[in-house]
């Protein structure tokens, strides 16, 4: 298990936060930092055991935005607060982390974090899969708050700190399958003490296999609970029980996922807000907006402008 460890603090002020970029988008894809400091101080520990990348970073305050990753199997992106406070924000859902907090967030979809002076986070990256297999979720919702106060959360944060620190040992690869599948389990733990991170746990196969129809192509058009029917060869009638035992219906559903899709959108394209709404299913824009507002509470233009999103195409 081999640690590399980079710093900025002995390059010239003017050159950190650039170097500090260069480094990131090496490590997670898509990412970009900016500050208001004249300088950027900051170190970055990383290590990788099995098919788990962890990392500490820690910096003075920094504003973080990550595109949408939508290519391989589905990541999520794991941030304990070592020190300092770390505001999370994706697809319309928050989450703000003092010391000793953790939350998750998904790789497909885009997400910002802001960062206060002197922060510390540990940071685990893995297959998501890989945790619903031990929770028994179709999906795992993002931006989710798991707090300093429930044990599991402490010993995901001890892990962590052993992991990325100078281990007095070299895993090999039974070790490190090891390592991997105890650091999962103690995520798992933690999950499972808030329902609100998981959706349909416990849920039937049909379930699941609907959901996994859904994140096919949420935003097909001719997508329906209908259609959703059709495509698995059963009737609309069962298709609903099945969604009821997981406290929701197909169209909702759905409509998460497709508004889910949309925020993300808003946030880091430069495209029309009609645009987006066609291309993430809806009929119209007008329809799109009233679905937006109830969701999230803003319209969407209000929205694209709190995420601070690139400039539209002319």
């Amino acid at each position: 298990m081999g640690r590399e460890v980079l710093s900025t603090r002995e390059l010239p002020l003017r050159r950190q936060l650039d170097c500090w970029n260069d480094w990131a988008m090496e490590n997670w894809q898509g990412i970009a930092i900016s500050s208001r400091e004249a300088g950027f101080p900051a170190d970055l520990v990383k290590c990788e055991v099995g098919n788990i990348r962890f990392s500490r970073v820690r910096s003075c305050s920094s504003r973080v935005r990550r595109q949408a990753r939508g290519t391989g199997p589905q990541r999520m992106i794991l941030h304990f607060q070592e020190g300092g406070a770390t505001r999370n924000r994706q697809c319309g859902r928050e989450a703000t982390l003092g010391t000793g907090d953790l939350t998750l967030l998904r790789l497909d979809d885009h997400y910002d974090l802001d960062t206060s002076r002197d922060v510390s986070l540990l940071i685990a990256e893995f297959d998501e899969q890989a945790l619903r297999d031990r929770v028994g979720a179709a999906a795992i919702r993002g931006a989710i708050h798991l707090d300093a106060a429930v044990p599991a959360v402490g010993l995901v944060g001890q892990m962590l700190t052993t992991l990325v620190s100078e281990a007095p040992f070299q895993a090999g690869d039974q070790a490190g399958a090891l390592l991997e599948r105890s650091f999962l389990d103690m995520v798992a733990l933690a999950v499972l003490s808030n329902d609100t991170a998981l959706a349909g746990r416990g849920a039937g196969a049909l379930f699941r296999r609907t959901v996994a129809e859904i994140e096919r192509s949420p935003d097909d058009a001719e997508l329906s609970g209908q259609e959703l029917a059709r495509r698995l060869g059963v009737t609309q009638r069962a298709l609903q029980m099945a969604f009821a035992e997981a406290g929701t219906t197909p169209s909702a559903y759905l409509m998460d996922r497709r508004l889910d899709l949309a925020a993300q959108r808003l946030a880091s394209r430069p495209e029309s807000i009609t645009r987006i709404a066609l291309d993430c299913g809806f009929a119209s824009s007008a329809h799109f907006s009233r679905c937006f507002a109830r969701r999230f509470g803003v319209s969407p233009r209000d929205y694209r402008q709190q995420q601070g999103a690139p400039r539209l195409w002319r």
